[in-house]
Parts: structure tokens; C-alpha cells; sequence
């Protein structure tokens, strides 16, 4: 059995780079996130230009 509390999680910042990974998330994955799933790619580029980019 692996022990997790031993591995390292890197963490990266979101990025203009990333919606096409970003909408490729399904409901089943953002019920638990603060976001719905993305499909048409103008709405995830508001929601990154919007949110994304102003969080620090």
C-alpha cells in the first residue's frame, strides 16, 4: 500500500493555456468544484478572463 502522505503534489496556476484541458471536465468532476463544466470555448475564455485571471 502506497503511503500519500509521504508524496509531493505540485500545484500550477491556471492559464489562458489551459481551456482546452479545462473544458474537457465533466459534471461528474465539477459538482465539487466552484465552477460548472465548460463546452462552448468563448464562455470558458470569459470565465478565465473574468475569474481565472483576477484571483491572485
Amino acid at each position: 500500500m502506497t503511503d500519500y502522505r509521504k508524496q509531493q503534489v505540485t500545484l500550477k496556476t491556471f492559464t489562458v493555456a489551459d481551456i482546452d484541458d479545462f473544458m474537457a471536465t465533466d459534471d461528474e468532476v465539477t459538482k465539487y468544484l466552484t465552477w460548472n463544466s465548460y463546452t462552448c470555448r468563448s464562455e470558458a475564455e470569459s470565465f478565465f478572463a473574468n475569474v481565472v485571471e483576477k484571483h491572485p
